[in-house]
């Protein structure tokens, strides 16, 4: 059981879209005594007219918190990313993942959140630089899917 650790959740659903096992993990963590940072949906696909209900969804998280990221629980924290929605660009995905590691730097900086154990549903080129980046005590790659099945639909 893990108590007192700070947990980063690279995650392939948004906090709010339907209740499945990544919030619900996520959550037990955080009632389990540890710090929770739940990093919503990344994109894994070129958005298309239906999606922009979500996106701009996504820009009112965004703006509900401190550079993206916002207290939902206690000890529980959502980050909703606003990056180029390009994920087979290696411009768009280069910028992005500038933009990423800044915020979550500041962001940890500021509240001491270090050494954190990494928990990845989301097994992109973005989510592996991001845990190649930081300091971490434990990388866990929940796999609940065959993924490259799941971009192609």
């Amino acid at each position: 059981m893990l108590k007192n650790e700070d947990i980063i959740c690279i995650s392939t659903i948004d906090w709010e879209f339907n209740w499945q096992g990544h919030q619900e993990i996520m959550a037990a963590f955080a009632e389990q005594g540890n710090r929770v940072l739940y990093i919503e949906n990344m994109g894994v696909r070129v958005p298309n007219f239906k999606d922009l209900h979500r996106l701009w969804k996504r820009l009112i998280n965004w703006k509900k918190g401190i550079r993206g990221i916002r207290k939902v629980r206690e000890r529980l924290y959502v980050f909703s990313p606003v990056i180029f929605p390009f994920p087979f660009s290696r411009i768009a995905s280069r910028v992005n993942y500038w933009i990423l590691l800044s915020q979550l730097k500041g962001w940890m900086r500021f509240i001491s959140f270090d050494d954190p154990v990494i928990w990845a549903f989301l097994p992109t080129e973005m989510a592996v630089d991001l845990i190649k980046h930081f300091r971490k005590k434990l990388v866990v790659y929940y796999c609940i899917a065959d993924f490259e099945k799941l971009v192609r639909q």
